[in-house]
């Protein structure tokens, strides 16, 4: 079964995360946190893949997107940067092991979770993961 969530990502770049609604193979109900963050890494990973796809498609600059690539600086037409191969199960493994390390929390439905917590999610959870920057000389 697929479900579809709201996922946000906040930094401390900026203080609101961006939320965008991701759909997820996972059964609605019981799900253990780590299979959460693995099921959102996967997708993150498959979304960086067809990306990287888009970006080699041919394009054809137009002139207004010469006007728009002037007014910005620079002119891209695609395809000029290689993106690097992304090995999943690394990915998932990193994104695992920051979470136990305590670089980021997650919080579903506004409450924090534990690693080896048993959540319940339903169709239209949202899914926060919030990344904790260390305060210098504290």
């Amino acid at each position: 079964m697929t479900i579809r969530l709201h996922v946000g990502l906040i930094t401390g770049a900026r203080a609101r995360g961006a939320e965008r609604e991701v759909v997820l193979s996972l059964e609605a109900g019981a799900v253990h946190v780590r299979e959460l963050i693995e099921a959102v890494v996967r997708h993150e990973v498959d979304a960086f893949r067809q990306q990287s796809i888009d970006a080699t498609a041919l394009r054809i600059l137009t002139p207004s997107a010469i006007r728009d690539g002037l007014a910005a600086g620079v002119i891209r037409h695609g395809g000029d940067e290689e993106r690097p191969a992304v090995d999943v199960d690394s990915a998932v493994d990193v994104a695992l092991l920051a979470f136990a390390d305590g670089v980021f929390e997650v919080f579903v439905d506004g409450k924090g979770v534990l690693i080896g917590e048993l959540l319940t999610i339903d169709d239209g959870s949202h899914v926060s993961f919030l990344r904790l920057m260390p305060l210098i000389g504290s």
